[in-house]
């Protein structure tokens, strides 16, 4: 269990900013294995509209039990592992406001969702190998940058930009490390260590280090906008 969250488990949540009476549209996400029966409960496609991976669906969402209209929305389908969770994904679209957003939402969690923690949907992209650390950082950074350098440098770490140098510096390492490991386990075998060119390459490791540690203070810089 990670953070409570259980594997199979099907969460839902408001995905967009929820003022009264402002914002034409707003979506209710859920994300699990019992995303698309859920879907398939409370929303009716008039027509012969096919449940295909990302495809968007038009409709009706009323309640399973009443049939009472509840809306009328667009349903956008991703199945796993093409979606942002790497689970299966349903976003109901619905008219802006309160009312609609947080009935379909009950709705939800009713047929068997549960109200997903604040940044759940992130973390299930990063259990489940969809993003790395450095990227689920940037979201929030994203979603929080004060200016336009700030969104691009978010961006950055978003494209993976940001761990790629990191990703680098761990294969000249483990490089060098299996150098050191042949010649101790093969030493009859192998020519004699040139130990002048292994420090060359761990101190490259150790500048390099020392360069991106000093360009972290930029990106901070950005985030706080100070």
């Amino acid at each position: 269990m990670l953070y409570g969250w259980k594997q199979g488990d099907t969460i839902a949540a408001i995905a967009t900013a929820v003022v009264p009476q402002q914002g034409s549209v707003s979506i209710v996400r859920l994300s699990g294995e019992e995303a698309i029966e859920i879907a398939k409960t409370l929303f009716h496609a008039p027509g012969r509209q096919v449940w295909e991976t990302h495809r968007i669906l038009y409709g009706y969402i009323r309640h399973p039990q009443t049939q009472q209209l509840i809306d009328e929305a667009l349903l956008l389908l991703m199945q796993s592992p093409r979606s942002y969770t790497r689970e299966d994904v349903v976003e109901f679209h619905c008219h802006g406001g309160i009312m609609a957003v947080q009935q379909v939402l009950q709705l939800c969690l009713e047929s068997g969702a549960r109200l997903a923690r604040p940044g759940e949907f992130t973390l299930r992209a990063f259990a489940n190998g969809r993003l790395d650390l450095t990227q689920a950082e940037s979201i929030a950074d994203l979603v929080g940058a004060k200016s336009p350098d700030a969104a691009q440098f978010a961006l950055a770490g978003l494209q993976g930009k940001l761990a790629e140098p990191i990703r680098q510096l761990r294969g000249q390492c483990l490089d060098v490390l299996a150098e050191i490991e042949a010649r101790v386990d093969f030493e009859e075998d192998l020519p004699t260590l040139d130990e002048l060119e292994i420090a060359g390459q761990i101190d490259g490791v150790v500048l390099e280090i020392d360069r991106l540690e000093a360009t972290a203070g930029r990106g901070e810089l950005l985030r706080t906008g100070l």
